[in-house]
C-alpha cells in the first residue's frame, strides 16, 4: 500500500492544538531513519517558526506517506490512501488550523498555481479547517525568492493563529 518496505510514518509534534503543517511527502532521510523526525521538511520549518527546544505547539504531517520514487508516481490509489489517513487526523486532532505546503496543497485541495493562494484561507465549512497554503520547504535548494516567500507565509500563518489576527482573503469551500 505504501512502499517496498512498508514504512507508513506518522506525523511528529503535537496536534492536541488543532495546528498542522502538512508537507508533500516523507523525504529520503525521513525514510532511511524511518521517522520524520529526521525529516529535512521538520528541519527546515523548525529552523523558521521559534520554538523551545522542540515542536510544542503544532505537528507536522506527510500528506504522502512514503517516499516518492520516479519508478512510482503518486496516482490515484496512493492519494486516496494517504488522504484516508489524512482525514482521521483531520477528525481525531480536530485540526482547524492547516497549513498546506507544496504538492500536499496541490494534491489536498486541487490547487495548479500556490502563489495564486498564499494569501488567502481557504474554509472548509463542514470540517471547520481553515488551510492555508505555501510552497515546500523544499524550494529552499531551488529558488531563493519562493524560499522568502515560503519563510514569510509561514511565519505569518503562525501567528495569525497565535495572535488570532488574521489578514487573508477567504475562500469558502
Amino acid at each position: 500500500m505504501f512502499n517496498n518496505k512498508c514504512y507508513n510514518l506518522q506525523p511528529i509534534g503535537n496536534p492536541v492544538y488543532g495546528i498542522a503543517i502538512v508537507v508533500p511527502n516523507v523525504d529520503y532521510n525521513a525514510y532511511k531513519n524511518k521517522g520524520m523526525s529526521f525529516s529535512k521538511y521538520v528541519e527546515v520549518i523548525k529552523d523558521i517558526i521559534p520554538s523551545t527546544g522542540g515542536i510544542d505547539d503544532y505537528s507536522i504531517i506527510p500528506l504522502i506517506r512514503c517516499r516518492l520514487v520516479k519508478e512510482c508516481p503518486v496516482n490515484k490509489e496512493i492519494l486516496d490512501n494517504c488522504s484516508a489517513y489524512f482525514i482521521r487526523e483531520l477528525v481525531k486532532y480536530k485540526l482547524r488550523h492547516v497549513m498546506l505546503l507544496g504538492d500536499a496543497a496541490k494534491f489536498w485541495l486541487n490547487i495548479d498555481n500556490i502563489g495564486s493562494y498564499t494569501d488567502s484561507v481557504i474554509c472548509d465549512s463542514k470540517t471547520r479547517t481553515a488551510y492555508n497554503v505555501s510552497y515546500s520547504p523544499f524550494v529552499k535548494y531551488i529558488d531563493d525568492s519562493k524560499f522568502e516567500d515560503f519563510k514569510f507565509h509561514l511565519i505569518k500563518w503562525y501567528n495569525s493563529i497565535k495572535t488570532g489576527i488574521y489578514d487573508y482573503d477567504i475562500i469558502n469551500i
